[in-house]
């Protein structure tokens, strides 16, 4: 028993589980609301295989497994540069392994594939869920892994782990009543909705990429990617960080919601 629960606290802390919990299961939640009939029926037939009532109940299995598909399993990143390249999917980080858009790209192409086993095209289902929430965390798709020690509210955190979790702490408990809020405004929603209509992963990960470059790493509120790589080294975070970064954490939640609906919609109609 205290093994199983050091290895639980491990997984849950971990850098790894991009938005935590709570944002891919928001994210989640988002689009099982969006989805059509055709599409939700089939999510549903899906899903029973395994005993799972929703899209929630799946979003984190891709962590939950990470590991034990050795070095041919599918990574959760794509490294982009830190400037204005578009996407390349002969690069380095695309061709030795399975990167993020490469990744999303080929499990589409199961779940969309009826011919194919039911238990495959629910193992996609459940990495598009993940993944595509993934893609739409800014230091899933930068270059620079966000590794450096800042000090945030006092205390010293990985930057990457603000961007994961911290900054979301104190966003609503529920990961149901997070994602009603986030569509409840209605404006952002709309512009979301604008940007939602094309199953676009290389995109999703430029822009990613983008805020990483022009928030996180620059401008008044960006760390300088020299420092802080020992925890004593831990550079200050302005104290208003919160309030600029949480608008564009909701809008990458949002956005990866209505995508994730998009897809599914698309893919299984």
């Amino acid at each position: 028993m205290r093994t199983l629960i050091v290895v639980l606290s491990v997984l849950v802390s971990s850098p790894g589980w991009c938005w935590g919990v709570k944002g891919h299961r928001a994210v989640a939640f988002e689009a099982q609301g969006l989805l059509t009939p055709a599409a939700q029926a089939e999510v549903e037939r899906l899903l029973s295989l395994e005993g799972a009532r929703n899209l929630a109940e799946v979003s984190t299995w891709a962590d939950e497994v990470k590991g034990q598909g050795g070095a041919e399993g599918p990574m959760h990143t794509v490294r982009l540069p830190l400037d204005h390249s578009p996407y390349d999917p002969n690069s380095i980080n695309c061709t030795r392994h399975e990167c993020l858009v490469k990744a999303i790209q080929a499990d589409l192409a199961v779940l969309g594939d009826r011919s194919k086993p039911d238990q495959d095209r629910l193992t996609a289902l459940k990495y598009v869920v993940h993944f595509v929430a993934e893609i739409h965390q800014p230091l899933h798709a930068s270059a620079d892994k966000g590794r450096q020690w800042v000090i945030y509210r006092g205390k010293p955190v990985i930057m990457h782990k603000v961007w994961d979790t911290s900054l979301l702490v104190t966003q609503e408990r529920n990961p149901k009543r997070l994602a009603e809020r986030l569509m409840a405004n209605a404006p952002a929603v709309e512009a979301a909705r604008a940007r939602s209509n094309a199953i676009d992963p290389a995109a999703w990960a430029e822009e990613s990429r983008d805020v990483a470059r022009d928030f996180i790493f620059s401008g008044p509120y960006g760390i300088d990617r020299r420092e802080g790589r020992r925890r004593g080294e831990a550079q200050p975070l302005p104290d208003d960080y919160y309030e600029k970064a949480m608008p564009i954490v909701e809008e990458r939640l949002r956005l990866a919601g209505l995508r994730l609906a998009t897809t599914l919609n698309k893919t299984l109609r």
